[in-house]
């Protein structure tokens, strides 16, 4: 499975690759902001920095 991933990634053209990288950021950022609303509610914790 691994290989037929890499390989199916080997045949994206540099715009396509880029378009997942910033879709994996955004998928990134939002799981960041998921566990942080889930710290401040449930435990009442707040973060010293957000960088």
């Amino acid at each position: 499975m691994i290989r037929t991933l890499y390989a199916a990634f080997e045949n994206l053209n540099i715009d396509e690759r880029y378009s997942m990288r910033y879709n994996l950021i955004v998928l990134v950022e939002a799981l960041a902001t998921v566990c942080l609303h889930v710290a401040i509610e449930l435990y009442g914790l707040r973060p010293r920095s957000y960088a």
